[in-house]
């Protein structure tokens, strides 16, 4: 299915396949370098091929799951949901990443993302979405707000970099 942005480019998506793993991989090194709004930064999440692999393969089975976001055959976005729960009780929920290389920010991308996301957490009958962000990201969580992400808590000190702290806003949604 081919999505359009603000600026006319096309948007692909699929959920990933095991020979993803190292464009993937790839990937998320370069957005490790672009923001330090994520939990890892210019080192990468320090996965394998093979450990993104199994990432992948387990995704499959169960209500977690990937969408890679492409333009022009280019990885541009990854919004992941992890579900980490076998407990019955605890099935219903998940957590969920986003990220966009920064050449497709402020261009809609992120909000293209999120609504083939929820659709997607619908369609497998996810009840409750949770995330944290750092409490200093005023675009993604303006980005959360507008698709009705309430704020749920702050987790004190959350971040450190360059031996500075830094708070991370838990947000949720019900759907």
């Amino acid at each position: 299915m081919n999505l359009i942005l603000k600026n006319n480019q096309i948007v692909t998506f699929n959920l990933p396949h095991v020979e993803d793993a190292e464009k993937i991989i790839s990937y998320m090194q370069q957005i490790g370098n672009e923001s330090d709004f994520l939990s890892f930064g210019s080192e990468g999440p320090q996965l394998s091929i093979e450990d993104e692999i199994n990432i992948i393969k387990n995704m499959k089975n169960n209500k977690s799951f990937m969408i890679v976001f492409h333009i022009s055959n280019e990885i541009a976005g990854i919004v992941t949901f992890s579900i980490n729960e076998t407990r019955k009780r605890m099935y219903h929920f998940g957590i969920l990443g986003i990220s966009c290389l920064e050449k497709f920010w402020n261009i809609g991308l992120g909000t293209l993302m999120m609504s083939t996301f929820l659709k997607e957490a619908k369609n497998r009958n996810i009840k409750k979405i949770n995330l944290e962000v750092r409490s200093d990201n005023k675009v993604a969580i303006n980005l959360y707000k507008k698709f009705n992400f309430l704020e749920e808590g702050t987790i004190k000190k959350k971040i450190c970099i360059d031996n500075i702290f830094y708070n991370s806003l838990i947000m949720g949604l019900e759907i």
